[in-house]
């Protein structure tokens, strides 16, 4: 299985298969691991499968320094998911600002299992990586800073 480059994704088993001009296809197989109790995909895997190809389907458009946070999605669970899933999102519209996609699971009769709609972000990469350096430095001072009860002199 090819890595997302999404530590998540990865672990839920998700592969990509495609990102290109505003459409993202991806797929996971349902073993035992990702079912809920009837033996069918787990919706929140099915919520996340949708998540990725829908987010990578603004992706697909912007340049490298740009990236994608969901600010809104609804989903909608037709029928059980069993077997291999493949979803496919697609971008319906992009702003300077927030870009808005929808897309389906299917299961390997072509059947809809699930669709998506959500409403997508545009954040600078960079940006959001030095505030998280930010926020990871400030909770490291704070979660090594003595205790009341253990500072010199209590």
């Amino acid at each position: 299985m090819a890595s997302t480059s999404v530590p998540f994704l990865d672990h839920c088993g998700i592969e990509r298969l495609s990102r290109k001009d505003g459409i993202c296809r991806g797929a996971v197989d349902i073993i035992p691991e990702r079912t809920n109790p009837t033996g069918a995909a787990h919706g929140g895997l099915l919520m996340t499968l949708l998540d990725s190809v829908l987010a990578g389907a603004c992706m697909s458009t912007l340049p490298d320094t740009k990236m994608v946070a969901t600010i809104d999605m609804q989903v909608a669970f037709l029928m059980p998911g069993r077997g291999r899933l493949e979803a496919e999102g697609r971008l319906l519209r992009g702003s300077r600002a927030l870009m808005f996609a929808e897309g389906e699971v299917r299961n390997g009769d072509g059947e809809i299992v699930a669709k998506a709609s959500g409403q997508f972000w545009i954040l600078d990469r960079e940006r959001v990586k030095a505030k998280a350096g930010q926020k990871a430095a400030a909770e490291t001072a704070i979660n090594t800073s003595p205790r009341p009860e253990e500072a010199p002199g209590a």
